[in-house]
């Protein structure tokens, strides 16, 4: 466990901006997995049924690349704000500092800055583990609830129905989880984060950083350290910009109050090369603006796209074949109901000298259903060598049609 530091700033500007932003963010990181509507979650993978739920719709797997353009445009877009304010996102919207934040506050509550020895000093320590670890669970939680819903993790929790990979992954996301906000913690962003070591090749002179006024330190600065014992990430803002700095702004808040006595301006704070940033000049603008296309694209397919997909493949299994004076080819239709609601199909051909084997009319698919219909068109020999328009109808006024060539075989 890291030592506490004795000097923690409770109250400052960016300290208060800081807590209602992380309470604000923790809060919408743990609700999203509740807010379900008619079965649709807002956001969720469902392994089991090779599904990903979206804004309240249901995608089949083979629709994943609407998940990555959305991972693709907010990417975009955190690329962008490093560019123009740094590493604010680290600091402050960051799961891994929001949480670290709270663990931080129960190590405060538990370990205060009074010398505490013997076996309350023992009792005070577990009480800070065991805290943290039951604050640790809910986050585990919160993280496979995104692949099972709440209320069904519960409800089969309660039936003892919760099956030994649900657990096992309860376990493993529990362990690393601990391992990580409760030991290595800001280490992280140090070390492991691939963000952290993009960003230096994002930086440029419009970006925003913490940074030290070097000038004036040398002459205002009281050494007071306050700076370092309140940097969660241990580092000495004094030294310059470095990898580890989340840009969380607890130095502010520190140096504040202390050139304040002084009746001077703090010597640490948010800067920039160029003091007003080109939001629309910067090497990130082509990125962001692909980033946004790719979030349209997104809305699209959520709000816009018709609720089924259908595709037509040929059957290797049967494949151009003579009976008698006709020829049948077989085909493989795959129609996905993306809706939660149930769909009545029904399938025709074209030309009139084209035949379907077998009919389908009034074909019934359930809703967020896959169905996979092996079908045979036949026609006679005098058409083998032409196409023909594969037309699917739903009940809601819905018509694909699908050209193919036919095979006409030896």
């Amino acid at each position: 466990m890291r030592k506490v530091p004795y000097h923690h700033p409770e109250q400052g500007l960016y300290t208060n901006r800081r807590r209602w932003v992380g309470l604000s963010f923790f809060a919408v990181l743990v609700g999203i997995p509740f807010l379900v509507i008619d079965g649709a979650s807002f956001f969720l993978f469902n392994f089991t049924e090779m599904e990903f739920h979206l804004f309240f719709r249901v995608f089949p797997f083979t629709q994943f690349y609407v998940l990555l353009a959305l991972t693709f445009s907010f990417v975009a877009l955190l690329v962008y704000i490093t560019v123009i304010w740094g590493r604010v996102w680290c600091g402050w919207m960051c799961p891994q500092t929001i949480i670290s934040d709270f663990l931080r506050v129960f190590e405060k509550f538990w370990l205060p800055r009074k010398n505490i020895k013997g076996l309350q000093k023992v009792f005070r320590q577990a009480a800070a583990y065991l805290t943290m670890s039951g604050f640790v669970l809910v986050v585990s939680l919160d993280i496979i609830w995104y692949f099972i819903t709440p209320y069904d993790f519960f409800s089969k929790a309660t039936a003892g129905t919760l099956s030994t990979f649900a657990l096992g992954s309860l376990a493993v996301t529990f362990l690393v989880t601990w391992i990580d906000m409760v030991w290595v913690r800001q280490s992280f962003c140090e070390y492991l984060c691939p963000y952290a070591k993009m960003q230096g090749s994002l930086f440029s002179e419009t970006t925003t950083v913490v940074a030290y006024d070097q000038e004036r330190g040398a002459t205002d600065c009281t050494k007071c350290m306050m700076c370092v014992r309140v940097c969660p990430s241990g580092i000495d803002i004094r030294d310059g910009l470095q990898m580890a700095c989340i840009a969380c702004a607890a130095c502010i808040d520190a140096c504040e109050p202390i050139m304040a006595k002084k009746g001077k301006p703090t010597l640490v704070r948010y800067w920039s090369e160029s003091k007003i940033p080109s939001l629309l000049k910067d090497r990130s603008l082509i990125l962001a603006g692909l980033g946004v296309l790719a979030f349209l694209f997104v809305i699209w397919q959520i709000f816009f796209k018709v609720d089924m997909a259908v595709s037509l493949s040929r059957n290797a299994a049967f494949t151009g074949k003579h009976v008698g004076d006709q020829i049948v080819n077989g085909y493989i239709l795959t129609i996905d109901n993306l809706a939660q609601s149930e769909k009545h199909v029904t399938v025709s051909v074209e030309p009139a000298g084209f035949k379907l084997l077998p009919p389908v009319e009034n074909y019934l698919i359930r809703g967020t259903e896959t169905a996979r219909l092996p079908i045979i068109v036949e026609t006679s020999n005098e058409n083998g060598n032409s196409g023909f328009i594969l037309v699917v109808r739903d009940d809601t006024g819905y018509q694909k049609e699908i050209k193919q060539g036919f095979f006409r075989g030896k």
